[in-house]
């Protein structure tokens, strides 16, 4: 019955390519299959009316335009079957990039530089992994490789990271400062 199935296989050959550079487990490529299967027979077949957007989405994120390159080339095999396929591959490309993995190189780094206190610094990293998987954030001590700078001083820093002042480690406004930062990193790194 999946055997020549249009949809298995188109959702197959993405998972294939995608398999060559995120390490899917099988109980996150069954999901993803079904996810794909079911998405791609929605849109050729019920053509809902949030699909009808003519709206332009600027990606930032690259995981996203990745997955959107790699839907279009295994469409290619499939050409003439779906309508509107830029539309298509964009929903689609949201829909499988919220499935993958975050890989190692996709980690947030977190610099921290404390000059007046830094017997502090565990204190903040044993913190912070508490909140946030260790597979997400990353603590470097190449401050100018961080995405994200932590520091109690003035720091040199260039436009792409992110600077939190951090002068207390008992003040609740320092450490939601931080938060919002990793998490505005978060967001603009896997969504």
């Amino acid at each position: 019955m999946l055997e020549n199935n249009g949809y298995v296989d188109f959702a197959s050959q993405i998972l294939e390519q995608l398999s060559k550079k995120y390490a899917l487990t099988k109980q996150a490529s069954s999901v993803f299959i079904y996810e794909v299967v079911i998405n791609t027979w929605g849109y050729i077949h019920l053509y809902l009316d949030n699909f009808l957007s003519i709206g332009e989405i600027d990606y930032t994120n690259d995981r996203l335009v990745e997955v959107e390159v790699i839907i279009d080339r295994v469409l290619n095999n499939h050409r003439g079957w779906i309508e509107r396929e830029p539309l298509f591959i964009r929903k689609l490309s949201q829909i499988v990039t919220s499935y993958l993995p975050i890989q190692k190189e996709d980690q947030i780094n977190i610099g921290i530089s404390l000059l007046n206190h830094p017997e502090y610094i565990p204190v903040i990293k044993n913190t912070l992994l508490k909140i946030y998987n260790e597979k997400v954030i990353k603590f470097n001590a190449n401050l100018a490789d961080s995405d994200i700078l932590v520091s109690d001083g003035v720091l040199i820093h260039n436009a792409s990271q992110k600077f939190a002042f951090f002068g207390n480690v008992h003040n609740t406004r320092d450490w939601d400062n931080l938060n919002a930062m990793i998490q505005s990193a978060i967001l603009a790194k896997y969504t």
